[in-house]
């Protein structure tokens, strides 16, 4: 069920007036009625919501026609593979998109997103990390028997992987890295929607030769721990699996479209041990862990398997992507900037090599002019790679109405429910952008102008005329 900001501030305060009854029983009618009354009261719960109309991100060309603009440097099939999570077919790239996924490919190939929330941020890095796979991905072999489940071998005393059957070169292609495992599952769950659902697997093993892009969450949360010769651990992953099989079958078409569930036996790599020994395509983990990946014996062969990949021609590089860079200052900045200098160092990458491509993203970053020498200098510092070679990917808002249905005139009260549903296939935005607290002519602001809002102050956005994750907010675990 989908409900207005207004009708969402109602459900909620309903939910919570009848909790309170429920949970704190009054038996005398009267005193039951007069406290009723009293929590539905306007301001003893919640205030009524705040309603901030904003601007549609300028829109540009659809993504298909981008192939066939420019076939040179974008892939055929880059859309298809898009629009299983993201109506790319529908919707055009937002501007800083298209900015973002064409500078990827030019001399200063690195990139700063500084965009706003809703804007579409995760795409303008995931389209150019899956656009450089799959034009990788055209000389992929074939696989030389069907897939099948990891084990044990006493034998050999030995994981064998759940992707001994493929002949291509298992290595890390890209690395998406954040501060906090709650945007790990975030972007695992945009991969999954992307990669493993809605008939994505199919069309990847129809069109690069039976191979899949493999992807993978590396935290403390990802099992198991250890090594396999433990057979408590591979009973424990055993039953891991098994109950990741036994939830999967009980949700709804629905709940599984929303990409927060692993799906056992896709693209998705679900085992240390199987990243261990034939690393992800994409990895999403956070920077502590990194940090101890680059010390541990056990996490050695990723990186061996990584730089044996780099090494083999001149035109492969690894993605790092640094989400959330505002973040990053002080002494925890200097940590992260030493810890990609290390990673750089463990894969044989110099400053200014065509090996790595960086990309920091960030929807906090002021949208002034004098602070953009400031604000790259501060990127290619933490990316220890030269300045000249980051291109800018900002947003630039739309004026013009998409539907002029949707605003709000000025005799209409933000009291009353007037906000109306967008119209039929129109997305809704991903995130919804605190209350600012004073606007200054920018499509964002910089942090420090942002405050949370309380519970009842719901923000309403116009629909977004290019791309955001199409997850249903009620579905998101961040």
């Amino acid at each position: 069920m989908q409900f207005t900001p207004s009708g969402s501030a109602a459900h909620l305060k309903e939910a919570i007036a009848g909790y309170t009854e429920s949970q704190y029983r009054i038996s005398h009618p009267l005193v039951f009625t007069e406290r009723s009354a009293l929590l539905r009261r306007p301001g003893v719960i919640a205030q009524d919501p705040f309603i901030e109309a904003t601007p549609a991100f300028t829109p540009a060309r659809l993504l298909s026609q981008l192939e066939r603009a420019h076939p040179e440097i974008i892939p055929t099939g880059l859309s298809r593979l898009i629009e299983h999570g993201v109506p790319v077919d529908r919707f055009p790239l937002y501007t800083h998109q298209e900015e973002a996924l064409l500078a990827s490919f030019t001399d200063a190939p690195n990139l700063l997103v500084a965009t706003g929330t809703g804007s579409g941020k995760t795409e303008a890095f995931v389209l150019p990390i899956l656009a450089r796979i799959l034009s990788e991905a055209s000389a992929w072999t074939s696989p030389n028997a069907p897939a099948s489940d990891g084990y044990y071998s006493a034998e050999e005393s030995k994981w064998q992987h759940s992707r001994r059957h493929e002949t291509r070169q298992a290595a890390l292609r890209a690395i998406i890295l954040y501060p906090i495992n709650a945007l790990v599952n975030d972007q695992m769950s945009r991969l999954r929607r992307v990669l493993a659902l809605n008939g994505s697997p199919d069309w990847q093993r129809q069109h690069l030769s039976g191979n899949l892009i493999h992807f993978g969450m590396y935290t403390s949360l990802t099992p198991p721990t250890r090594g396999p010769e433990h057979r408590a651990k591979r009973q424990q992953f055993e039953e891991y699996l098994q109950h990741l099989e036994e939830e999967w079958e009980s949700l709804t078409d629905e709940l599984r479209s929303a990409g927060n569930w692993p799906a056992v036996g896709g693209p998705e790599m679900l085992c240390r041990w199987d990243m261990q020994a034939a690393p992800p395509d994409i990895l999403v983990t956070n920077y502590s862990m990194l940090e101890y990946m680059l010390i541990r014996p056990i996490e050695s062969p990723i990186f061996d398997a990584a730089k044996a990949w780099l090494d083999e021609a001149d035109d492969r590089a690894v993605t790092l992507v640094i989400d959330e860079a505002h973040t990053y200052t002080g002494a925890k900045g200097t940590e992260v900037a030493h810890l990609v200098r290390r990673l750089k160092e463990r894969l044989g990458i110099s400053p200014g090599s065509n090996k790595l491509r960086a990309i920091a993203t960030s929807a906090s970053i002021p949208n002034l002019k004098r602070a953009q020498g400031d604000i790259l200098t501060f990127t290619s510092e933490l990316f220890g790679e030269p300045q000249d070679s980051f291109s800018s990917a900002k947003p630039r808002a739309s004026l013009k109405a998409t539907d002029p249905s949707l605003h709000l005139s000025r005799s209409e009260s933000v009291s009353e429910p007037l906000v109306k549903e967008p119209p039929r296939g129109h997305p809704h935005p991903a995130e919804a952008p605190c209350l600012p607290e004073t606007v200054k002519g920018s499509t964002y602001l910089d942090l420090e102008f942002w405050k949370a809002p309380s519970p009842a102050h719901l923000v309403a956005m116009d629909p977004i005329v290019g791309l955001a994750s199409q997850a249903p907010i009620s579905n998101r675990r961040t």
